[in-house]
């Protein structure tokens, strides 16, 4: 009976599993994943389109209901700033 050298055990990082389950960075999939494991806050400036604001204004999303996460966003004429916190679930 012949017997053949097996492979040993490798260990991959956890890049190279990201890389080969997810793709590469820049993929949406990666990206995707990379947002949720790293970051539980985003901060984003957009505009606003069809309305014009004369008064800055501030809201603030305070149950996690509406959207799955805390916001706070502000603006002023056409431009607006939210930053949002999505809290850890309880499982």
């Amino acid at each position: 009976m012949k017997y053949e050298k097996t492979k040993r055990h490798t260990t991959k990082s956890w890049k190279d599993i990201k890389d080969n389950v997810y793709g590469k960075k820049g993929t949406e999939r990666r990206d995707k994943l990379e947002r949720e494991v790293n970051s539980k806050m985003d901060i984003n400036i957009h505009k606003i389109s069809c309305q014009l604001y004369i008064f800055p204004f501030v809201k603030v999303t305070y149950d996690k209901v509406l959207n799955g996460s805390l916001e706070l966003i502000t603006g002023w004429f056409n431009i607006g700033l939210s930053i949002s916190y999505k809290p850890k679930e309880n499982e």
